[in-house]
């Protein structure tokens, strides 16, 4: 599995999470990576990302809107469920990572499952690597604000109505806590 990780992260994709929670310490670089995630909203992002991107969608049928990368920071509250990854998400996700010129069936690998976050009144379901979910149990405890780096990865879009994904690349305990 390092391997896999190593690969993603000479990408620049998969940062320093993954890289981390398998005991290595950061570098200098991978300081300055983290830094690209800013403070930011997870809905806000949505809002301003739906009244713009949604202007080209069929009225029905299937599109896929693939996002660039997207650095966020956001303050969620882990609502202590989680589930399997739908297909139509990984569908999506692989192809993310696809464009992002990583082995997408490698990479997949790593994310088996989501968890649902609420961040205000909206809830959401994240994507988050098995070693990032096992290595902080200590951050998964229901109803336990916890600060989410995530990529804004797209939307799968049914009908005009979008399905946003926000793969968590770290999740760290609130400045706060």
């Amino acid at each position: 599995m390092n391997s896999i990780v190593l690969r993603a992260f000479a990408f620049g994709v998969v940062t320093l999470g993954p890289l981390t929670l398998v005991g290595q310490k950061p570098s200098y670089d991978d300081s300055l990576k983290w830094a690209r995630y800013q403070p930011g909203s997870l809905r806000e992002y949505v809002r301003q990302r739906t009244a713009a991107g949604l202007d080209g969608s069929p009225a029905k049928g299937t599109t896929f809107v693939i996002g660039a990368r997207n650095p966020i920071r956001a303050r969620v509250v882990f609502l202590g469920q989680t589930r399997p990854m739908p297909s139509t998400r990984t569908q999506l996700l692989g192809g993310w990572f696809r464009s992002q010129r990583l082995d997408s069936a490698s990479v997949l690998a790593l994310y088996k499952r989501e968890v649902l976050v609420r961040e205000g009144k909206r809830r959401f379901w994240l994507p988050v690597q098995e070693v990032t979910w096992a290595n902080t149990p200590e951050l998964w405890a229901r109803n336990r604000p916890i600060v989410v780096l995530v990529q804004a990865v797209g939307a799968r879009v049914v009908d005009r109505i979008p399905d946003w994904v926000f793969v968590v690349m770290t999740v760290e305990p609130p400045p706060d806590a």
